[in-house]
């Protein structure tokens, strides 16, 4: 409560400066002040109640204040110091420091919670205490404002004494507690000084267990590089046994393994100083990895040389580890492969050998010799071929099927196997292409070297499949190819014997009809054909297809004609005519049938038409010298060709200016014409009774006959437009009908 006692300055003191104001939170202060004192407002009420009462009082203690005040003001005054003589003489300087000093005791330092707990402590004493004497500003108030005092700080010490009492068993504890520790620590002093005399005493006992803990570190350090050296760079001595003396297993190959490391771990100590023991470590396990290599290799021999001996899966899987190991060199793994395809080679060569020659089928070496041996049918070249390919393919499946069996389940052997397996019936190539050329080359007849080239293609597109079989289906093609050019060389040959055979040439007979060696020539190669069912003959290229189409139809077609050359003086035009006809439609009649013979055919026809055309001029020729026509006939078409389409006689009036163009000459041709039409039909049937074909027959008489028609009905139009007389008896439609010709083939005559 410094608020209520004042402080008094001596006189000689001087003001102290003025202050700054403290942040007390009034504002919150006053506003709960209400809330704080709930005998604040009572207070307020009774004050007011009282006011004419006690104004009379109020009146005088307020005097008695103002008087109190002007004492201290006057004091302050006094207490100047002569110094500040010119700040004394300031009120405004004076009142300052007296509001500061106010300030100091009216707004003491509390924050709110001390300001709460303050005045909730007064209110609770304001009700013993009369409010009137509290706020009495004379010196009864003051004396109840100090036993108001004195009463709040007992109760504070009474408070502050309660509290302590709780910490006097602590306190208790604690002094126990330091007294215990300040024992203890006695207690180490004294050890400590023992301590000290102990170490004292065994300092040379201490040096020499440092001396030695030091030698154990080393002899430690130095045992621990040993021990990692011999794991480093030696092998144990089971390790050494088992490379030299222990079977090929997974526990093997660890040990090789591991030898090959320490190989090249050995690099490291022949960099050093002195790489004595480098050489020495690398050369004794070179020595122990050659051996195993050795071993691997020469176990590697014995089971490829011996496959029946793989039967037993473990030795199996041993091969292939070892075949695995050997890859990562493939100098070694190639000279292992080389030796196991040398040996298989060598089997099946004479197994192949014994086949074909019947050679050690007793011994029991042949895989299949409890089969038909291909040289029993070796009297049938179609059928030894057949048994041939067949047994070479079952070599084949046989071989695929060992190698598969050999490398199973070895994903990184399966490009080794299909190695192994395209050299081992690569060495039956040579052989199996002699044995074909042999056969192909000894045989003549066509139609069996042509049944040889079916089973060679059969077999090739067989062996197309299998990729590991290039070698014998490159042969099988070779000997294919020479197949075919067998058959091309019978033909040729049967097409080279008829044309210098004097027999052929004597063949072309009267009858006019073909020869017999063109029947039997289509009748050995066409059955061939009419089977196949390529693009081109025996898939040939088509370069190749159409020569050998040109084999087939022109170089016989040269050669009759060459025939028929040399014998021409026999026959005359006529005869010649029918006899190309007759052979044109022989081959044409042939290979019609025939699919891959389509392009010859159009060929053919256009030949075919070509004679026709040449007999119908014949024919016509023949006709109109019968008639004594041919003079009118060629001056005619000297002046201008007759068409058919343009029958104008104003076309042809430089004929009058020929001298055979008169009357006496056109008189004697009509009766001519008078005498020979009416049988001219069957005259000109009669000259063609030997060409075999109706068709042709029928399209030369018509065709030649119908050229004779437009002539005649040219040639009377002429007489009747130059001559002024119809010199000619009968009409175009009178031609027409003697000759046979339809009214619907006759032409009209302009009028």
């Amino acid at each position: 409560m410094d608020y209520i006692a004042f402080e008094p300055f001596p006189e000689n003191d001087a003001l102290p400066s003025p202050q700054p104001s403290l942040s007390i939170p009034l504002k919150s202060n006053i506003e709960n002040l209400g809330a704080k004192l709930s005998q604040f407002n009572n207070l307020k009420q009774f004050l007011q109640l009282n006011a004419a009462d006690n104004i009379e009082e109020k009146v005088e203690d307020s005097k008695l204040a103002e008087k109190y005040a002007l004492l201290s003001l006057e004091q302050l005054t006094k207490d100047q110091k002569p110094s500040d003589s010119s700040s004394s003489q300031d009120p405004l300087a004076r009142s300052e420091a007296l509001s500061t000093r106010l300030s100091r005791g009216l707004n003491p330092t509390f924050g709110d919670a001390s300001m709460r707990e303050l005045f909730t402590r007064l209110e609770s004493k304001s009700y013993e205490e009369s409010m009137d004497h509290l706020v009495d500003a004379g010196i009864e108030g003051s004396i109840a404002r100090k036993n108001l005092r004195s009463q709040v700080e007992a109760e504070l010490i009474k408070n502050y004494a309660s509290i302590l009492a709780d910490y006097a068993k602590p306190v208790k504890v604690l002094k126990t507690l330091g007294e215990r520790v300040s024992a203890l620590v006695v207690s180490i002093n004294e050890t400590k000084d023992l301590l000290e005399k102990d170490v004292a005493a065994t300092s040379d006992l201490m040096s020499e267990i440092d001396a030695l803990n030091s030698e154990k570190k080393s002899i430690d350090l130095k045992k621990s590089l040993l021990v990692a050296f011999r794991q480093k760079f030696t092998l144990n001595e089971y390790e050494q046994y088992v490379l030299e003396y222990n079977d090929i297993n997974q526990e093997f190959f660890d040990a090789l393994l591991r030898a090959e490391k320490i190989n090249e771990d050995c690099l490291i100590l022949l960099a050093v100083d002195n790489p004595k023991q480098g050489r020495s470590l690398l050369a004794k396990n070179n020595d122990l990895v050659s051996k195993a290599n050795q071993k691997i290799t020469t176990f590697c021999t014995r089971s490829l040389s011996n496959i029946y001996s793989l039967n037993n899966r473990e030795r199996l899987n041993t091969l292939h580890m070892c075949l695995d190991y050997l890859s990562r060199s493939p100098e070694k793994l190639n000279s292992v492969l080389e030796s196991f395809v040398k040996t298989r080679s060598a089997s099946l060569l004479d197994e192949f050998s014994s086949q074909i020659n019947g050679n050690n089928l007793s011994d029991g070496k042949s895989s299949i010799s409890d089969s038909r041996p291909v040289y029993f049918s070796s009297h049938d070249p179609v059928r030894y071929i057949a048994d041939l390919l067949a047994y070479v393919h079952s070599i084949v499946a046989n071989e695929a099927e060992t190698v598969k069996n050999l490398f199973e389940g070895e994903q990184d052997l399966s490009q080794t196997a299909s190695k192994i397996l395209e050299q081992t019936l690569g060495s039956l190539a040579k052989p199996i292409k002699a044995e074909i050329d042999r056969v192909v080359s000894a045989e003549t007849r066509l139609q069996t070297t042509c049944q040889i080239m079916t089973h060679l293609e059969l077999y090739h597109l067989m062996f197309n499949k299998i990729s590991d079989a290039i070698g014998i289906n490159e042969s099988i093609a070779a000997a294919m190819l020479l197949a075919k050019e067998k058959v091309e060389l019978i033909l040729s040959n049967r097409l080279a014997a008829a044309k210098t055979s004097n027999l052929a040439r004597l063949d072309l007979s009267s009858d006019l009809q073909p020869p017999e060696w063109i029947i039997d020539f289509y009748s050995d190669i066409l059955p061939v054909l009419d089977t196949m069912t390529s693009a081109t003959v025996f898939d040939m290229p088509e370069a190749e297809h159409k020569k050998f189409l040109e084999l087939i139809v022109d170089q016989p077609i040269s050669v009759f004609e060459e025939h028929l050359n040399f014998e021409s003086s026999a026959f005359d035009r006529r005869d010649l005519v029918i006899f190309k006809l007759n052979f044109l439609d022989l081959i044409t009649s042939k290979v019609t049938p025939i699919v891959l013979l389509s392009l010859k055919v159009a060929e053919l026809v256009l030949k075919t038409k070509s004679l026709r055309q040449e007999a119908q001029e014949i024919q016509l020729q023949e006709l109109l010298r019968s008639c004594s026509l041919t003079d009118f006939y060629n001056v005619t078409n000297m002046i201008f060709p007759i068409d058919k389409e343009l029958l104008d006689p104003s076309i042809y009036q430089a004929i009058t200016e020929n001298k055979l163009f008169n009357k006496e000459a056109i008189a004697a041709a009509n009766e001519d014409i008078q005498a020979v039409l009416p049988t001219a039909l069957m005259d000109s049937q009669s000259t063609l009774i030997k060409l075999n074909n109706p068709i042709d027959v029928k399209e030369i008489v018509t065709s030649s006959f119908e050229q004779f028609q437009v002539f005649y009905t040219l040639f009377s139009a002429i007489v009747t437009e130059y001559l002024q007389e119809p010199l000619l008896s009968w009409s175009s439609d009178d031609v027409g009908t003697m000759l046979g010709i339809d009214d619907s083939d006759s032409y009209l005559i302009l009028e």
